[in-house]
């Protein structure tokens, strides 16, 4: 009812909350998952219950690349595929840096870069070559693991660092995003269990840029970034170690 009738009314999500559950039961009786595409808010009640979770759908590159839509997201999700149907990474009237930008706005929260529309396979030739750089950038991040204590801080403020792997499980990655219009240079500093287990002197390398980076005695290093640019900091096991 509206609030003209002033009476008495149940949320929408409760009454869709038994349909989703037949749904999500049913598949995975199947041994199959279940994929919610639909928008970020209307996953609160549900979320538990779906396997990979949609953060919306949309035909440019800003609507759903916000850091609050999908940082709500990636707490919804924990650990779980996060994805978005985007239709701008197949117009050829946005250019192939204009969807890199919009992929490293992804990136921070892992969530993968989808599209809609492809019946044609001639489309995809067009962001072939970001698919081929960043989609095993994301596969290493999904297989770390996303954790919501970073064990990083950074400056300025304004930059986001999200963490995904912890070294006792192995490759530790820190996604280091810019989420502004005019470029900016990170200070990281490692904290907790993350800084215990990293000497100084350490070399760190961005998997995006390759660039490499070296920890000082603080536990520190200094990132430049670009407006909207995403870095991923890998630090590797001991079993790997550089």
């Amino acid at each position: 009812p509206s609030f003209q009738a002033e009476a008495p009314c149940q949320l929408a999500g409760f009454a869709h909350y038994e349909l989703y559950k037949a749904i999500c039961d049913a598949m995975h009786s199947r041994a199959k998952t279940t994929l919610a595409n639909t928008f970020p808010y209307a996953h609160a009640f549900v979320a538990h219950l779906i396997d990979v979770l949609g953060v919306g759908e949309g035909g440019d590159l800003e609507i759903f690349h916000g850091a609050e839509k999908l940082s709500f997201c990636r707490a919804l999700a924990y650990r779980k595929p996060l994805s978005h149907m985007n239709y701008a990474y197949l117009k050829n009237d946005f250019s192939l840096e204009e969807k890199e930008r919009g992929i490293h706005r992804n990136l921070i929260y892992c969530v993968w870069p989808g599209t809609g529309n492809g019946g044609d396979p001639a489309c995809f030739e067009s962001i072939r070559p970001l698919l081929r750089k960043y989609v095993p950038i994301f596969r290493a991040l999904a297989q770390a693991g996303w954790e919501p204590i970073p064990e990083a801080r950074v400056e300025p403020s304004h930059v986001i660092v999200e963490r995904y792997g912890s070294p006792a499980r192995g490759n530790t990655y820190l996604a280091v995003h810019n989420p502004s219009y005019v470029p900016a240079t990170a200070m990281v500093t490692l904290t907790g269990e993350l800084a215990r287990a990293l000497p100084p002197g350490r070399v760190v390398k961005d998997i995006v840029s390759c660039e490499d980076f070296r920890l000082d005695t603080s536990r520190r290093l200094r990132v430049a970034l670009r407006p909207w640019q995403t870095a991923v900091l890998e630090f590797r096991s001991t079993a790997g170690q550089r």
